[in-house]
């Protein structure tokens, strides 16, 4: 703790030292301006005053840096619609419709294994345990469905605020 006091206390000295820098406005005879740090020789002399900004002043960028700032955000706007519209959002769906596939697919297989143990009368526990194995999957289907439904909302309410379906 004592470190820390001690290392904020430098970093407050050091902050409160930082000179101000003084560069020279030289105008020559001719009408010429130059700056430089030493003092002019001959012609007329101007100190200008350049302090580094204090913690807290906000600089207004140039109107072209916020038009090119613009542009820029516009771009990466674009192409993230682009990239919903033609890869994510597809991908989504298919990702929806291939694990409902799969699930019907291990619901029925596990629905057949079950019927074909039940008709057996020395098997009704291997078919009881194919019931609840046939349960926990069913189960398993549907988070993995709700999980793969509102990754696919999210992505076309992205898509919408973006406005990149026609």
């Amino acid at each position: 703790m004592r470190n820390l006091m001690t290392a904020m206390l430098f970093l407050a000295a050091l902050a409160a030292s930082v000179p101000a820098f003084a560069v020279n406005k030289c105008t020559t005879p001719d009408g010429r301006v130059t700056y430089q740090d030493g003092p002019c020789v001959g012609g007329k002399s101007q100190e200008v005053d350049v302090s580094p900004p204090v913690a807290g002043d906000k600089v207004q960028p140039s109107p072209e840096a916020a038009r090119i700032e613009g542009a820029i955000a516009a771009s990466q706007r674009s192409r993230r619609a682009l990239e919903l519209r033609e890869r994510l959002l597809p991908d989504a769906e298919a990702a929806v419709q291939k694990n409902q596939a799969a699930c019907d697919t291990r619901v029925r297989e596990l629905s057949e294994q079950r019927a074909a143990l039940g008709q057996n009368r020395f098997n009704r526990g291997a078919a009881q345990e194919m019931t609840l194995e046939l349960r926990s999957a069913t189960a398993s289907c549907r988070a993995r469905d709700r999980e793969l439904k509102a990754n696919l909302q999210s992505l076309a309410r992205e898509c919408a605020s973006l406005r990149c379906r026609s």
